[in-house]
């Protein structure tokens, strides 16, 4: 099993937030290696479409305090419209077994104060 911890503040339609997450050993609570492994980001917000893109894993050799760890970086286009979105990691070992997260994390997607002009 696996637990993976997301923290983002995010706006509707903005450019740049960035979702980190740390997967690790549910019962030993030990960072995953990411190596050879592909990590996706799932998400809903309300009743929209349950949309997936694949994280970046960061590498261990560059910083050892990476290990476990993936990030992705959204898009305006990821997330148009405010609401209550729902965002689970889903993790596919290096044996093409998905291991999903043992939690779905439920976060608050702010309109904007202000529509951007295009």
């Amino acid at each position: 099993m696996a637990e993976a911890g997301i923290l983002a503040n995010f706006v509707a339609g903005d450019d740049g937030t960035r979702v980190r997450v740390r997967c690790k050993d549910r019962e030993s609570g030990a960072p995953i290696d990411l190596t050879g492994q592909t990590v996706t980001l799932r998400w809903q917000v309300g009743t929209d479409n349950t949309e997936e893109r694949p994280m970046t894993n960061l590498t261990p050799e560059s910083d050892p305090a990476n290990k476990g760890r993936a990030d992705y970086v959204f898009v305006p286009a990821d997330v148009a419209a405010g609401g209550i979105m729902a965002v689970e990691v889903r993790l596919t070992d290096n044996q093409a077994r998905p291991i999903i997260s043992v939690n779905t994390e439920f976060l608050r997607v702010k309109d904007p104060l202000i529509t951007p002009v295009p």
